[in-house]
């Protein structure tokens, strides 16, 4: 039989104990495949496309713009960073979804200097060994699952912070957490689903209403 395993080299496998429902016979799994263009850019990275852009690299990703008409997936060992940390302009533009992974570093250059986004579609996942700071312009920014191996700090300036409707399981897991939106962060129906370290924090404000869902293991700052 063969032996799936996704561009990072882990070995992808279903658990039908605790990831399929009673009363379903898992019968096949199907798995979209994507050819990431693997860069190698030690400066400035800038991209246009019409569609979707799907980039790899082993090393730290330094982007100066990105713009995409379709969905954008960059994954690298090292970090995503904006190439100018203190420009008011978004690093990343897509009509469609987001997806950042860095494996052993961090997403954004630190708490002050956020990469800088602008999401028409969700942010459907965001994983770094390090930091997560992230910071949304435009409108509600929809959530489906973002980790940090050590602080967590997310942003809507002009909008909401909601969870993927379609999404199960944990939003957002981190050390601490930091969140802030203008309006609403989560809502009644759908609330953000979050875990911190037992010995973490979750701080944050909202110009509306916040709905947490977390472990009794979490624990909130003020």
């Amino acid at each position: 039989q063969p032996v799936w395993k996704d561009y990072l080299g882990n070995v992808l496998a279903v658990n039908a104990a605790t990831q399929v429902p009673d009363g379903v016979q898992l019968t096949n799994v199907q798995i979209k495949q994507t050819a990431p263009l693997f860069v190698n850019a030690p400066g400035a990275l800038a991209v246009t496309a019409g569609q979707g852009v799907y980039l790899q690299s082993g090393q730290q990703l330094k982007i100066d713009h990105l713009q995409a008409g379709g969905t954008v997936n960059l994954a690298t060992t090292a970090g995503i960073t904006a190439a100018t940390p203190t420009s008011a302009s978004p690093q990343i533009v897509t009509s469609g979804d987001l997806a950042l992974n860095a494996e052993q570093a961090d997403i954004g250059t630190d708490a002050a200097h956020p990469l800088s986004v602008q999401v028409g579609g969700k942010l459907v996942l965001a994983t770094a060994g390090g930091n997560v700071w992230l910071s949304d312009q435009s409108g509600d920014l929809v959530v489906g699952n973002i980790f940090a191996g050590e602080s967590l700090s997310l942003e809507a300036l002009a909008g909401s912070i909601l969870a993927d409707p379609t999404q199960s399981g944990l939003t957002l897991r981190a050390h601490d957490i930091d969140i802030h939106a203008s309006q609403d962060i989560g809502s009644s129906i759908k609330p953000l689903q979050i875990a911190t370290a037992a010995d973490g924090e979750l701080n944050g404000s909202a110009g509306g209403g916040a709905w947490f869902s977390a472990p009794a293991s979490s624990t909130s700052g003020t």
